[in-house]
């Protein structure tokens, strides 16, 4: 999600505003994941005899962790990419990141190349 709110603020757009699209961008996906995983545990919850009794609070841990995850992924991570993310212009690049970013450019050009050349070739 914070690859979002940044992809957004290097195209020139405000923090906050940035913020908001990228949790609106990926909310819907993320919830309806989320609420798929609660309901895989539901089978758990409702489990009968010892094993039901074992497993119990195994599916009600692991429910709650996915919906205060949510919760956290709707409040608190957009509120902080808002406040700690800074515009495009104002970021310092250091040697670590040119020389990352070069190494990245390389290999994207060399699997585009030898992906074009896997489609033209195809009956080989």
């Amino acid at each position: 999600m914070v690859l979002k709110h940044f992809a957004h603020i290097e195209k020139g757009m405000q923090p906050f505003q940035a913020a908001l699209l990228g949790a609106r961008e990926v909310g819907f996906t993320v919830l309806s994941m989320s609420l798929s995983l609660i309901a895989v545990f539901i089978p758990i919850l409702l489990m009968g005899g010892v094993i039901g009794r074992l497993f119990r609070e195994f599916a009600v841990t692991l429910s709650a962790a996915i919906l205060v995850s949510l919760v956290v992924l709707f409040t608190t991570t957009p509120m902080m990419c808002a406040r700690l993310l800074k515009p495009g212009d104002d970021l310092k690049r250091g040697w670590f990141y040119r020389t990352g970013e070069h190494l990245f450019t390389g290999l994207l050009s060399r699997y585009e190349r030898s992906l074009g050349w896997a489609l033209g070739h195809g009956p080989l």
